[in-house]
């Protein structure tokens, strides 16, 4: 089929390692990798690409909501797709000393990770 890949052994091959294979439809939204990189500042707390509200929508997501994880990630990468990267192609996420520093860690990792991605197998989970 054309604008689709498969391995050796004929399996359909997802563009991104946030790709889900129970959930296809949904993770066919999944914008294909930029190579844009997503990083938060080292100092301790910084400006940056606000994604506050995004944190916020992912800690009241169910843990095993596997859809609504993959829709606000969806989300995620294209509004940091949409920000201007500096001239290393990279874009700097807001950091905070918070009680949610670990969630919004966790989500520029999934979003670095996946616009970073080249092919290889499903690894990351949501």
């Amino acid at each position: 089929m054309l604008g689709y890949e498969f391995d050796d052994n004929g399996l359909y091959q997802g563009w991104s390692p946030l790709f889900d294979y129970l959930h296809i439809e949904e993770s066919k939204k999944l914008p294909y990798p930029t190579g844009i990189k997503c990083y938060m500042p080292k100092d301790e707390i910084a400006s940056g690409v606000s994604i506050e509200s995004f944190v916020d929508e992912y800690i009241q997501i169910d843990k095993n909501d596997r859809v609504a994880k993959l829709d606000l990630l969806n989300r995620l990468i294209r509004y940091i797709n949409e920000q201007t990267p500096n001239s290393d192609n990279v874009v700097l996420v807001a950091k905070f000393d918070d009680d949610k520093k670990a969630v919004r860690r966790k989500l520029v990792e999934l979003v670095r990770k996946h616009n970073e991605y080249s092919k290889g197998l499903n690894v990351t989970e949501a």
